[in-house]
């Protein structure tokens, strides 16, 4: 007797790495249950009968059994079944395809056939009868009223509400503390390019892709990218307009491949969704990575080891310096996924590439939180090293990653309870970026501004920054040493 499992998702033929983390328990006849052991399931591709046989239950005997997995966003799904002998059990899990649970950005976005599959993999969904697939707006109708509509903005370097002796960190706290409109929001933010098309659009779904120049199709090409220890780049942003507002997201560019080719970030918009509350996502060209940040968003930091074991992202680690994005992944899993007595027993090697990764990439704030956390979760190394690294990531700016911002939230509640006043500073423009930030995503989304009804542009002329306090009590005198 076999039992085969596995996890169905829209891949479009594309197979992940890895799968989905789970439990396996035996059903009782009291109605209890007994734990077995874990298991991973495979993901697949709706198109797929692929099935793997689940190597736990290889022996078991025969009677009732679940299956309990985790999702990427935290949520549970679970199947039973019989095992019966001589029969095989097979057990079908299907991914919704939704949110953070969508695993790659739709490479096959291809007219009919894209439509079939996203009805095949969620057939549950309905469209409202008075929303026609021929009356969904395209995107060029969308942002030409973005109040009502959908707008994307690509940004480019930093964010020029003040001089570069503040960090982006600052401007952004004093950009949401100060309440403006939608446009004043705009235009402190920097220097916008308004998306006037997307990349690709079928049937109530836009698709942008991105890569560092900017969008594919409005003119940017993927390019190689040599990255040089102490060389800054420019980080990139959007901005995304909606009926609720304006909302800053970090974008994970130039994130780079194993052969070292540029990837293109792509962002999905659902545009059926109910509503003008847009559901999008933003991924990565690679479904394990995906899957991943899912966990480790939600918390779930000891699936997303299992997925990307020690060996693996200690690799990731190492390769840093053609990959330094995908690299503070790794950091981030080597760090966290651990516990204290694991870690203090590890070999130091991949200790010191941390540092590494804080002092080669200087436009990377993760690399220097992940460097600072050695000292304020794990307990080893020196305090002052520690702050002074931590201080570093403030005045890098904003993570990537939206766990990277609680982390760093973290040291500064560590510092500030040893009695440090500056990470007190910090701490209160960090809050006030984490109360507006989107938690259910996995790259940094900040909401900005929320009302569209006054613009101090017509009020005050451009220059908006008189409207701030110049000297603001945030601004932090960054440590020197």
């Amino acid at each position: 007797m076999t039992v085969k499992v596995a996890a169905q998702a829209l891949l479009y033929d594309q197979e992940a790495e890895a799968g989905l983390v789970g439990s396996i328990y035996r059903i009782e006849p009291d109605g209890g249950s007994t734990y077995i052991a874990d298991t991973t399931v495979t993901m697949v591709d709706y198109a797929s009968d692929q099935m793997d046989e689940v190597d736990e239950l290889e022996n078991a005997k025969p009677g009732r059994y679940l299956i309990q997995l985790t999702l990427p966003d935290g949520s549970i799904d679970t199947k039973d079944f019989k095992i019966v002998d001589g029969v095989e059990s097979n057990v079908l899990f299907h991914i919704e395809h939704r949110g953070p649970q969508e695993f790659t950005a739709l490479e096959a976005m291809q007219g009919a056939r894209f439509v079939d599959v996203a009805e095949k993999a969620d057939p549950k969904k309905e469209v409202l009868a008075d929303f026609a697939l021929d009356a969904i707006p395209s995107y060029f109708e969308l942002q030409e009223d973005p109040e009502n509509g959908y707008a994307l903005s690509f940004v480019s370097g930093d964010i020029p509400v003040f001089s570069s002796s503040y960090s982006d960190v600052d401007s952004l706290s004093l950009v949401i503390d100060s309440d403006f409109s939608v446009k004043d929001a705009q235009y402190l933010l920097g220097d916008l390019e308004s998306l006037q098309y997307a990349t690709k659009e079928t049937n109530g779904y836009i698709k942008f892709e991105f890569v560092h120049q900017g969008l594919i199709g409005g003119g940017a090409q993927k390019s190689a990218h040599v990255f040089e220890r102490g060389v800054d780049i420019d980080r990139h942003y959007l901005v995304q307009k909606t009926e609720q507002g304006a909302t800053f997201i970090c974008l994970p560019t130039p994130w780079m491949t194993a052969n070292e080719q540029e990837a293109a970030i792509s962002l999905l918009l659902d545009v059926r969704s109910l509503g003008r509350a847009f559901d999008y996502t933003i991924t990565v060209a690679n479904p394990l990575i995906n899957n991943v940040l899912g966990y480790v968003n939600a918390g779930a930091i000891h699936q997303a080891a299992r997925l990307i074991p020690y060996s693996r992202a200690r690799e990731m680690l190492f390769t840093k310096i053609s990959r330094p994005i995908e690299a503070a992944i790794g950091g981030y899993l080597l760090l966290l996924g651990q516990d204290g007595n694991a870690y203090r027993r590890d070999s130091d090697d991949w200790k010191e590439w941390l540092k590494n990764l804080d002092m080669w990439f200087e436009w990377m704030p993760d690399g220097a939180i992940i460097n600072a956390a050695q000292f304020f979760v794990m307990r080893e190394g020196d305090a002052d090293k520690s702050y002074e690294a931590l201080m570093r990531g403030y005045k890098r700016g904003l993570p990537y990653f939206t766990f990277g911002l609680k982390l760093m939230m973290d040291g500064m509640r560590y510092f500030l309870r040893e009695g440090d006043d500056q990470a007190g500073k910090c701490l209160a423009n960090l809050e006030t970026i984490a109360r507006k930030t989107d938690p259910t995503k996995p790259f940094l989304a900040v909401n900005v501004a929320q009302k569209w009804d006054f613009s101090a542009i017509s009020t005050y002329g451009p220059d908006l920054k008189a409207l701030i306090e110049p000297e603001p009590k945030e601004k932090v005198e960054f440590y020197a040493g």
